[in-house]
């Protein structure tokens, strides 16, 4: 949702994960070409090959988070409502999409969508579908009209590094812990 109000409510600026703890500096944007595999010092083809794997995976992980905010806000709003159309009435009102930007009519053309596919008879699952749906298109769309215009993919940004950052730092824990139980 882009309502600033729902965002402060929800804790999740633009759909990214909250980190109760708070997030540290994102990566240099040398570590992350290295990541990428486009460049950076070391590491071999099974490396970069490694590095790229993980990137494709972040950015699924990255797109299904912000789907997956975005849901959560949409059935909290749908069930504050007396009725499934009073709802979408107010999912309506809701998805201006200001925090996107110049972006903004493309995230609002698929939330539309999405909301016309959702009938008074549509379950949590089917409801989430149809956003999620929205929200990979919106994503890819964004990306695509972002490199057109030179700019830094989405998962490049504040929200997408702080994801990841997010996401390392969970596999860096549960890695220790391993670790700790062999020793």
């Amino acid at each position: 949702m882009a309502s600033q109000e729902a965002h402060e409510r929800s804790g999740q600026a633009g759909g990214a994960p909250v980190n109760p703890e708070g997030f540290t500096s994102p990566p240099s944007p040398a570590v992350r070409r290295a990541l990428r595999g486009k460049g950076g010092r070391g590491g071999g083809k099974a490396d970069r090959k490694k590095a790229k794997e993980f990137m494709d995976v972040a950015d699924e992980a990255f797109a299904h988070q912000v789907a997956m905010a975005v849901w959560h806000e949409a059935e909290a709003v749908l069930g504050a409502s007396p009725s499934v159309e009073e709802g979408l009435r107010r999912l309506r009102e809701l998805g201006s999409f200001e925090d996107r930007g110049r972006f903004a009519p493309i995230w609002k053309s698929h939330w539309e969508a999405a909301l016309g596919r959702i009938g008074p008879a549509a379950s949590p699952s089917d409801r989430l579908g149809f956003l999620r749906e929205a929200v990979l298109k919106s994503i890819e769309e964004e990306d695509e009209a972002r490199q057109r215009e030179g700019l830094p993919r989405l998962i490049d940004e504040d929200e997408g590094q702080r994801f990841i950052e997010f996401a390392l730092n969970r596999m860096f824990e549960e890695a220790s812990g391993e670790i700790e139980e062999g020793i």
